[in-house]
């Protein structure tokens, strides 16, 4: 009997440690989930207090926009007040634009526009017995060619028959009016009263005798005579001409029709102006030289050539176009414009344009001494020509 309540605790020593053991594997998964739902907590948090962070940050740099925008924001006035300075540099940039552009094909344009209204002019002169009228001529030897003195002058004389004295020289002159009036120099006009030669024959008793006077315009074939209408009364080296009449007349040509009257310029150019200078210096050879080869040679393969057919084969060929230099005014004076652009022989009557187109002087002289500077006369003279002659005053 004394065995039995031993069995009994054994018994229910053993069950208690079996519902113990039953227990333990519920404790450990709760145990489990705590720690998970912990961890889940845990990294919530961190991914929590990260996102208040950007926000704060998003809103910090939010506020520092709007308080940009605040500060850079414009009012009415604002606005009104920068249109007109950006208008002003626009205005500002374009006209500095349109100089550059104008400077830069000013030159191209004056050449452009006047080269059509720039006469190329042959003449020829001799002289005469006033009491005989018997013209001078070379005396012969007896060869083929004129008798020289042993001081290398040429002997001429009233009487025989040798080849009469003939000067020939070449000129430039412009279209001043749609009649057909042109500017010139007035030793281009009367060659005979500069040319220290002719001086000392006239001075002998001779007379002057004009043998031709023309002109050619570019791209015109025929030529026409040129007379004298006046000279100025100053001393200053201009006078004016009119176109006579062309040559030959051809009822089936295209009538002539005088190119655009050049401008002349109200008053002179200052120092430092730019200028251009049109005409024919050098005259034919010149011409010739800026000929096709092939025409040159052709012209010259026929045998010698007179003076007059050179000129009228240039014309026909396309080849009556003036030269174009530029320059610089130097000096201003009451008698004389100074400028450096390159002339020569020939070039004498041609215009002296401004960057406007507009004559300012007539080229007159080179100065040998000094091949940079070159002399114009003054563009007054030719208005005061005009005027007291007949021919309009033309505003530039």
């Amino acid at each position: 009997m004394i065995d039995e309540p031993e069995d009994d605790f054994t018994s229910s020593l053993i069950r208690f440690r079996l519902r113990r053991r039953r227990v333990r594997p519920e404790i450990t998964t709760v145990m489990v989930i705590l720690s998970l739902a912990t961890a889940v907590l845990w990294i919530s948090n961190i991914r929590f207090e990260r996102m208040l962070e950007r926000e704060q940050a998003r809103v910090e740099g939010l506020a520092e926009l709007i308080e940009e925008a605040d500060r850079a924001s414009f009012t009415r006035e604002d606005f009104a007040r920068a249109r007109g300075d950006l208008e002003f540099v626009l205005a500002d940039t374009a006209e500095r634009v349109r100089s550059l552009e104008a400077a830069a094909g000013a030159r191209e344009r004056v050449i452009a526009e006047a080269a059509a209204s720039i006469v190329f002019i042959q003449g020829s002169y001799g002289f005469v017995n006033p009491d005989t009228d018997r013209p001078l001529r070379y005396f012969y030897g007896q060869g083929d060619r004129p008798l020289r003195m042993p001081d290398g002058m040429t002997m001429v004389t009233t009487g025989g028959n040798g080849p009469i004295v003939n000067i020939f020289y070449t000129g430039t002159g412009f279209i001043v009016d749609q009649q057909g009036l042109l500017i010139t120099n007035r030793h281009v006009a009367y060659p005979w009263e500069f040319e220290a030669n002719a001086q000392f024959t006239l001075k002998a008793g001779f007379r002057a005798d004009r043998r031709g006077f023309i002109g050619f315009l570019p791209g015109v074939e025929e030529h026409f005579d040129l007379e004298i209408v006046a000279a100025s009364d100053s001393g200053a080296d201009v006078a004016l001409l009119r176109i006579v009449r062309l040559y030959p007349p051809d009822l089936d040509a295209a009538p002539f029709v005088v190119p655009a009257a050049l401008a002349i310029a109200a008053a002179d150019p200052d120092p430092g102006d730019e200028v251009v200078v049109m005409g024919y210096p050098a005259g034919v050879e010149a011409l010739l030289a800026r000929s096709d080869q092939r025409f040159a040679e052709g012209l010259l393969a026929r045998g010698p050539v007179t003076f007059w057919e050179v000129g009228q084969a240039l014309a026909i060929g396309g080849y009556i176009q003036p030269l174009s230099t530029q320059g610089i005014v130097g000096q201003v004076t009451n008698s004389m414009i100074v400028y450096d652009a390159d002339t020569g022989s020939g070039g004498s009557g041609g215009p002296v344009l401004g960057l406007d187109g507009a004559v300012v002087a007539v080229n007159t002289a080179i100065l040998e001494q000094f091949s940079g500077s070159n002399l114009g006369v003054p563009a007054r003279e030719v208005r005061a020509l005009l005027a007291a002659f007949g021919g309009r005053e033309q505003s530039p």
